[in-house]
């Protein structure tokens, strides 16, 4: 079976982010993040409680998902169980998706959000644990991460289970196109 990951030449034309080996820029970066979405309202859907869709949702292009709110966050938490390590000490607690354009494309600027279950070594209590990518709205989420890819925290990025992360994150967004008769929950605030 063909790796659904890019090859290394594949991604050698990709702008290299060096500020995310810096842990004070991946804070800066997410606290502009959770500043665009608490300045537009702090929408906030639980994933728990959005109705499930068939997998045929997920290969739609984002665009196609319809989903009318411009920035909002979706809360996975540790119940959803995607873990990133095997002792299940990190896992996939929220994601972020802001509308942005991107070289004159329309798409969306997705923050990847984990978050620790207890204590981890050789993790910073401070560190925040975050991954970013840009999907061209007319691609389906998982092709448009493994198109672009994901940039931040190296324990995001070396997760041995990053692929069915990103085919998660796309069944969310199918729910949150699906859920459109549930109501976003209006949040107070951030807590990490």
């Amino acid at each position: 079976m063909k790796s659904p990951r890019p090859s290394k030449s594949a991604t050698a034309n990709r702008p290299s982010l060096d500020h995310f080996d810096d842990a004070a820029a991946r804070s800066r970066l997410l606290a502009e993040v959770i500043r665009k979405w608490d300045s537009a309202g702090a929408c906030t859907y639980e994933l728990n409680e959005l109705s499930e869709t068939s997998s045929d949702a997920c290969d739609v292009s984002y665009a196609d998902l319809g989903i009318e709110d411009d920035v909002f966050l979706i809360r996975f938490g540790e119940g959803v169980g995607l873990y990133l390590d095997e002792k299940r000490n990190v896992f996939i607690d929220r994601v972020f998706v802001v509308e942005q354009m991107y070289e004159g494309k329309e798409g969306v600027f997705l923050t990847i959000v984990a978050s620790r279950a207890g204590r981890v070594p050789g993790l910073s209590e401070e560190t925040s644990l975050i991954a970013s990518g840009w999907i061209d709205a007319d691609q389906s989420v998982d092709d448009g991460l493994v198109h672009f890819g994901l940039v931040g925290d190296p324990t995001i990025l070396k997760a041995k289970n990053l692929f069915d992360i990103e085919i998660a994150i796309g069944h969310a967004l199918a729910r949150v196109s699906a859920g459109t008769k549930s109501k976003p929950v209006a949040s107070t605030g951030y807590n990490a």
